[in-house]
C-alpha cells in the first residue's frame, strides 16, 4: 500500500462520521415533517371528510339535494364551517357561495317569492361542494394509503346526473 492509499483510508472514517453527523438532523427533520403531515391529513379526514361522506352515503340515490329541508342544509353547512381550516382549496373557494345559497334557502322556506329560484342555486352550489369534497377525500385517502370511500355516495350531485323533480313549494309560498 502506498502513502496515498494509507492517507485516504485514515481520513475516510472521520469524514464519514462528520458527513453522517451533518446529515442526521436533516433526515430527522424530514421524518418529523412526514409524521406531522400524516397526522394533519388524518385529522382533516376524520374531522370533515369522513363525516360529510358518511352523511351523504345515507341519502338514497334518487334524493334531489334541491329538496333538502332546513335542518339538513344546516347540518351540512355547519360541518363545513366548523371545520373550514381542514377543507381543501377547491372546497374552500365554494363555501361562501354555499353559505349564501343556504341563506337564500331560508328566505325560500320563509315564503319570500323573490327567492323562488333558491333550490336550484342550492343544488348547484352544494353539488360543487360535494364534487370537491369527494375529490379531496380521494386525494387524502390515496396519500394515507387508506381505502377510498367515495363510492358509497350514491346520490346524484352533478348537474348532468341530477334527476330533476318538481321542487316543492315553500310552506308559506303561493303557487
Amino acid at each position: 500500500m502506498n502513502n496515498w492509499q494509507t492517507f485516504i483510508l485514515a481520513i475516510s472514517s472521520p469524514i464519514a462520521v462528520v458527513i453522517g453527523a451533518a446529515i442526521a438532523p436533516w433526515v430527522d427533520s424530514k421524518r418529523e415533517q412526514r409524521k406531522l403531515k400524516r397526522e394533519l391529513l388524518l385529522k382533516r379526514y376524520h374531522s370533515v371528510y369522513l363525516p360529510f361522506i358518511s352523511d351523504l352515503s345515507k341519502l338514497p340515490k334518487e334524493y334531489d339535494i334541491a329538496t333538502f329541508n332546513v335542518e339538513m342544509i344546516i347540518k351540512f353547512v355547519e360541518l363545513l364551517m366548523q371545520n373550514i381550516e381542514y377543507l381543501d382549496e377547491n372546497t374552500s373557494r365554494n363555501v361562501p357561495e354555499l353559505y349564501q345559497a343556504m341563506l337564500d334557502m331560508f328566505e325560500y322556506y320563509d315564503g319570500n317569492p323573490e327567492y323562488s329560484n333558491s333550490p336550484i342555486v342550492w343544488r348547484t352550489s352544494f353539488g360543487m361542494v360535494i364534487f370537491s369534497m369527494l375529490q379531496g377525500s380521494q386525494k387524502i385517502t390515496k396519500q394515507l394509503g387508506m381505502p377510498d370511500i367515495t363510492g358509497t355516495v350514491s346520490i346524484s350531485y352533478r348537474p348532468g346526473q341530477i334527476i330533476y323533480k318538481k321542487i316543492p313549494q315553500a310552506p308559506n309560498q303561493k303557487e
